[in-house]
């Protein structure tokens, strides 16, 4: 005897025993409260995962879910990278996975009330924002530590300059060919490029102004 289809009414009710987590303050579904529907509703089902393609850490894997009579039902895919979050640095394949199998088991219908993506897809992409602006205050740190560190190179090559007869403060034309030579939108450095531009400019006069030296000397 051929078992009935699903239908959308049964699928509802396998939907009222899925428990949700909250975050900030939206209910999504974990991915095995939707297998656990998904096996109310086809207790023989098979749920099939592969690797479409795995190079350098990154991997891409296909989930596809079938019913008790082998009819594909939906399939989705999934991408990770080695290391791109805390997960990821031990488990980014089973992850990937996990994600693949709560998009495909969402597209039959399981836990979507609120979002095609399950908690553990949308925790982890919050835990890896969060990741990447802790990287970017600390970046943001380094570069302030850098940019001070170059203001000070940048005061004593000048004084090295004007040792040397060199008036990149004052001479008009000087300060014309360093601004040529940096690009530099105004009068002093205000970025790390800037200040790195500025420093090499200038140490090129020095430069010359040394050779032009040994040369009379010579």
């Amino acid at each position: 005897m051929e078992k009935q289809r699903v239908t959308f009414e049964q699928i509802v009710h396998a939907n009222k025993f899925i428990d949700t987590t909250d975050i900030k303050g939206k209910s999504y579904a974990q991915v095995n409260q939707r297998i656990k529907a998904f096996r109310m509703l086809y207790p023989e089902g098979r749920i099939k995962t592969e690797i479409v393609s795995e190079n350098d850490g990154k991997i891409i894997m296909k989930a596809t879910i079938f019913d008790e009579s082998g009819t594909e039902l939906s399939n989705a895919f999934s991408y990770e990278k080695e290391g791109s979050s805390n997960i990821n640095r031990t488990s980014y394949i089973e992850n990937c996975e996990t994600s693949a199998i709560g998009r495909a088991l969402g597209f039959c219908g399981l836990g979507i009330d609120v979002s095609i993506a399950s908690f553990e897809e949308v925790n982890h992409a919050i835990e890896l924002q969060e990741e990447m602006d802790v990287l970017k205050r600390k970046q943001s740190k380094d570069t302030v530590k850098e940019f001070e560190q170059l203001l000070i190179k940048v005061a004593q090559i000048k004084t090295e300059a004007d040792g040397l007869g060199i008036d990149v403060r004052g001479d008009d034309n000087i300060k014309a060919w360093v601004m040529n030579a940096t690009k530099m939108k105004g009068s002093e450095p205000a970025t790390v490029a800037e200040a790195k531009k500025y420093i090499a400019a200038v140490q090129k006069l020095i430069d010359r102004k040394k050779q032009q030296s040994e040369e009379v000397s010579a």
